[in-house]
Parts: C-alpha cells; structure tokens; sequence
C-alpha cells in the first residue's frame, strides 16, 4: 500500500513540475493542437483538481500509516476521504473563478 502512496505523490509532484516549467512552452510550441483534450463539459475535472486530488491521497495515505497506527485499508480509505475533501477545496477554492 506504501508504494501506492509513494506513486500518486511522487506523480501529482513530477506533473506540477512539468506543467509548471513546460507548460508554456510547450502550449506555445504546438500552437493550440491539443485544446481538444480540454473537457469544457466538466469544469470539475479539472487537470489541477484531478492531480492534485490524487497527489493529496498519496501524501495523506503516507502520512496516515506513518504516524497511525490504522491498518492499509483503512489509512487507504481516509486517505481517499482527505484527497477528495481537500480536491473540492482546489477546485471552489482555486480552479472555480
């Protein structure tokens, strides 16, 4: 469950970076060819809601098995629980103009 945990954080980290310092560049570069990926339709799903949802699971499921003493199953599903309350604040919070 520990190696879960450990992928989700580490990929909502490695997507941030990217997006942060290739982002524009790479927007730029291919001159909008991929705006067709966008789901205008659903505004709650989000890249940023999405990843950082799934990066917050993972930081929360670490968390919760390292400093609790809650079996996998259980840290995994408060885990989920922390990831998406904390998804739905990005999204009102920061993502919803």
């Amino acid at each position: 469950m520990e190696g879960l945990f450990w992928g989700c954080l580490a990929g909502g980290i490695l997507f941030a970076v990217v997006t942060v310092i290739l982002g524009d560049l790479i927007s730029n570069a291919l001159d909008g060819a991929l705006d067709f990926l966008s789901l205008d339709g659903f505004p709650w799903l989000d890249p940023m809601t999405i990843v950082g949802t799934i990066t917050i699971f993972g930081g929360a499921g670490l968390l919760l098995t390292e400093y609790t003493g809650l079996s996998g199953g259980t840290a995994a599903l408060l885990a989920l629980l922390v990831g998406l309350v904390a998804g739905g604040g990005v999204y009102f919070l920061y993502v919803r103009r």
